[in-house]
């Protein structure tokens, strides 16, 4: 997917086509079929192009809201909270607000999977 970023332009403007390709429903069917996409933006977010990180948290947001599974993907990575609760604080002003919306997504799923007080997810 996006796994180069010697070239900054280009990897810069991948993740906005792929946003852009994701607000239809076949470009957003693609994505959530393709392997490790959340581990995959999870690495687009910690990189250090800002334009990058946008269209991955755009991504994400598609994604988390039409596939419980990417949802639970994130929440088995350790790493991906800290990642937007720094994006939240120190990114650009779409980056946290998208960040503060995908951290609010996560709660949401996460309070969700204790239904009758069994946690879904016993272990990280």
């Amino acid at each position: 997917l996006i796994e180069s970023t010697d070239g900054e332009d280009l990897a810069g403007t991948s993740p906005a086509i792929l946003g852009l390709l994701a607000r239809f429903d076949e470009g957003l069917n693609a994505l959530r079929k393709t392997d490790q996409i959340v581990s995959s933006m999870l690495e687009v977010l910690k990189g250090r192009c800002m334009l990058s990180k946008e269209g991955a948290a755009e991504i994400l947001l598609r994604l988390f809201e039409e596939s419980e599974g990417c949802v639970r993907d994130a929440l088995r990575l350790p790493e991906f909270s800290s990642v937007l609760a720094d994006l939240s604080v120190r990114g650009s002003g779409k980056t946290r607000e998208k960040a503060g919306l995908l951290m609010k997504k996560m709660m949401e799923s996460d309070m969700d999977s204790y239904v009758d007080g069994n946690p879904m997810f016993s272990e990280w």
